[in-house]
C-alpha cells in the first residue's frame, strides 16, 4: 500500500505529458494514440486505489476504450487516410459537407472518447476517478484534468476536421462518404459503446462479486456460497422485500367480504406465516455458523436483515388492517359513499381506474379537466373551422415519425420505467452512500 502514492504519481505525469503532446500533434493518429495513454493512466490509477469502484471503473473503462479507440483508428486510418493518403489534421476541412454519414458516427465516437454521459467510457472514468478520490483528493483532483484535456484535444481534432469552413482546396476530389463495411464496422462499435452507457448494470452487476472477493479476501465465502449459504442469501434477499407481498387495506376487505371477524382471522394467518418464515430463515442461519464459523460476521447481519425485515411486514400488516376496520366500521362501501371519498381523496377502491391512477400519480383533477377542455376545443367543437381558408393536410412521413417516436418512447418507459431506475439506482446509490452500503459489501478489515 506505501506504493500506491507512487502509482498515482506516475499516472497524473502520465495523463498531463500525454494530454500536452497530444494538444500539440498534427497527426491524427498519434493523437488518438497519445490519447489512449492518457485513458490508461486513469484506469490505472482506478486499479491502484484498492476499492471497488476504482478496480470497477478500471475494468468497465478498459472495455469501452476497447469499443472507441478502434472505431477512431477505424476512421482515421480506414476511412480518411484510405481516401486521402494524409494525417495531418490541418489538411482536412469540411468533410462533414460531403460525408455526413460518417460525420456522425465519428462525433459520437470523438464524445465517448471525451467520457461524455451516456456512453460507457463516463461510467468508467466515473467510477475509476471516484476511486481515487477514496484514496487521495490531491491525487484525484490531478487525474481529473484528464476530463478537461480529453475535451479539448477531441473538440480540436473533430472541429478541424469536420468543420472548419469550406471543404478542403488540399483535395482534387471529393472523398466519398461511408461503404457498407465501414458503415458495419463503426455501427456496431458506436451501439455498443452508447448501449453499455446506458445500461451499465449488465456489467457492473457481474463484476461486484468478483471484486469484493478480490478485495475482502471472501475465500470462505467464495467456497461455501457455492453450496446453503448462496441459496440462504437469495431467502434473505426475498424476505427483505416480504413487505411488498403483505395484503393491502383493499385486499383484506375484499378477502374478508367486510367482515371483521374474517378480517382479524386473515391478519393473524399472514401475521403468523410471516414469523415462522423469519424463525426458519434464523435457524438455517445459525446452522450455516456451525458449519463455517469463519461466516459469522455474514450471517449476523443476514439475521438482522430477516428481523428487521420482519417486524416491519407485522407493523405495515397491523396498519393495513386497522384502517381496514375503521373503514368497515365507518360503513364505507355504498356507491354514493365511494364516489365522495374519491373525491376528497380518502377511499378510492370502488372505481379502479381513478384509483390506479390517483394513487400512481397523485391525479390533479383540474389539471384532467382544462386538458380535456382544450383538446375537446381544438380536435372536435363542431365542423371545421371558418377561420382557415385551406384544409389543412394531415402529418408528413417526418412529422408523424418524430412526434411517434416521442410518443412511443414517453408511453413504453411509463409502463417500464425499471429501464431508468435499474441504472439510475447504482448511480445515486454510489453517490449517496458509502461504498460498504452501496454494494451491499462487508469488509475483512482482519
Amino acid at each position: 500500500m506505501e506504493y500506491t502514492y507512487i502509482i498515482f504519481l506516475i499516472g497524473v505525469i502520465t495523463i498531463v505529458y500525454a494530454s500536452l503532446s497530444t494538444l500539440r500533434t498534427i497527426d491524427i493518429k498519434e493523437l488518438i494514440a497519445y490519447s489512449s495513454v492518457s485513458h490508461a493512466a486513469v484506469y490505472l490509477m482506478g486499479v491502484f486505489s484498492n476499492s471497488i469502484q476504482g478496480i470497477e471503473g478500471a475494468i468497465t473503462l478498459g472495455l469501452a476504450h476497447g469499443f472507441v479507440s478502434p472505431g477512431l483508428f477505424i476512421c482515421a486510418g480506414g476511412v480518411l487516410y484510405d481516401r486521402s493518403h494524409t494525417r495531418v489534421i490541418s489538411f482536412y476541412r469540411g468533410v462533414t459537407q460531403v460525408m455526413p454519414l460518417f460525420a456522425i458516427l465519428f462525433f459520437i465516437l470523438c464524445l465517448a472518447n471525451c467520457g461524455a454521459p451516456l456512453t460507457l467510457n463516463f461510467i468508467g472514468e466515473f467510477l475509476s476517478l471516484y476511486g481515487v478520490f477514496e484514496r487521495s483528493s490531491l491525487y484525484g483532483l490531478f487525474a481529473s484534468s484528464s476530463i478537461i484535456f480529453s475535451a479539448a484535444y477531441t473538440i480540436y481534432m473533430f472541429q478541424r476536421i469536420a468543420f472548419g469552413g469550406a471543404y478542403s482546396r488540399m483535395f482534387t476530389v471529393v472523398m466519398p462518404d461511408l461503404m457498407k463495411r465501414e458503415y458495419t464496422l463503426l455501427m456496431i462499435l458506436v451501439v455498443a459503446t452508447v448501449l453499455l452507457g446506458i445500461y451499465p448494470a449488465s456489467i457492473l452487476d457481474g463484476l461486484g462479486y468478483v471484486v469484493s472477493t478480490l478485495l475482502y479476501n471472501c475465500d470462505a465465502i467464495a467456497e461455501f456460497s457455492a453450496g446453503s449459504f448462496s441459496q440462504l442469501s437469495a431467502k434473505v434477499d426475498k424476505f427483505d422485500k416480504k413487505i411488498d407481498d403483505i395484503s393491502s387495506i383493499k385486499d383484506l376487505r375484499e378477502k374478508s367480504f367486510d367482515n371483521i371477524d374474517l378480517l382479524n382471522k386473515q391478519v393473524e394467518e399472514e401475521r403468523a406465516k410471516i414469523i415462522q418464515e423469519k424463525n426458519e430463515l434464523t435457524s438455517e442461519l445459525n446452522k450455516a455458523v456451525t458449519t463455517d464459523p469463519s461466516l459469522k460476521d455474514d450471517v449476523e447481519e443476514k439475521i438482522q436483515i430477516v428481523k428487521d425485515s420482519c417486524t416491519v411486514a407485522v407493523r405495515e400488516l397491523d396498519a393495513a388492517a386497522t384502517e381496514a376496520k375503521e373503514m368497515i366500521e365507518d360503513g364505507h362501501g355504498s356507491l354514493i359513499d365511494e364516489a365522495l371519498f374519491l373525491v376528497v381523496g380518502t377511499d378510492i377502491s370502488v372505481l379502479p381506474f381513478f384509483s390506479a391512477l390517483y394513487k400512481l400519480y397523485k391525479l390533479n383533477f383540474f389539471s384532467v379537466a382544462y386538458t380535456l377542455y382544450a383538446s375537446k376545443i381544438i380536435a372536435f367543437a363542431g365542423a371545421y373551422s371558418r377561420m382557415l381558408t385551406v384544409v389543412m393536410a394531415d402529418f408528413t412521413k417526418r412529422e408523424y415519425a418524430i412526434l411517434m417516436i416521442l410518443v412511443v418512447t414517453t408511453v413504453l418507459l411509463g409502463i417500464y420505467p425499471a429501464s431508468i431506475l435499474d441504472g439510475l439506482g447504482y448511480a445515486v446509490s454510489l453517490l449517496l452512500y458509502s461504498s460498504d452500503i452501496a454494494f451491499d459489501v462487508v469488509p475483512n478489515t482482519q
